[in-house]
């Protein structure tokens, strides 16, 4: 049976810091930067593609690890 995918936005105001996003990648457990479209006045849009059940962990880049992350 097919997964069904959905896409996750989120928007926010970056024109105040913190203006960028961080994920963990789901097979490798590294962060890595995510890109956001922007919307124009200062705000943009964290577009993922998820399917059904699958994690995303993120956080703002703020040049600290995730918790636990070493």
């Amino acid at each position: 049976m097919g997964r069904h995918v959905r896409i996750l936005e989120i928007t926010r105001n970056f024109a105040l810091p913190p203006n960028s996003i961080e994920g963990l990648h789901e097979e490798t457990g590294k962060t890595e930067s995510k890109s956001l479209r922007s919307l124009g006045g200062g705000k943009a849009i964290l577009e993922v593609k998820l399917a059904a059940g699958d994690p995303f962990l993120f956080k703002y880049d703020t040049s600290r690890p995730f918790s636990l992350q070493k």
